[in-house]
């Protein structure tokens, strides 16, 4: 290939676009990454809601299985 000016040009060019696309991919996967880590933190905090709902069903459920206990023994 005969080097000249527009050859030249026309490898700037190049690059720049390769450069543009690069960083639109780069900024695609940034936003990717920031929802994926929102939806992440989402089920981190359902996952502790969640938790924290099933300790307190068990507690209430060990104060109504005493209550019944003591009721039975009464009975008895």
């Amino acid at each position: 290939m005969i080097f000249n000016q527009s050859n030249a040009e026309s490898i700037g060019d190049e690059s720049k676009t390769r450069y543009k696309k690069k960083s639109e991919r780069d900024k695609q996967m940034e936003e990717r990454k920031k929802k994926l880590d929102q939806e992440r933190d989402e089920m981190i905090n359902v996952r502790k809601h969640m938790e924290e709902e099933r300790k307190q069903m068990e507690a209430r459920r060990t104060k109504l299985e005493k209550q019944l206990d003591e009721m039975q023994e009464e009975t008895n």
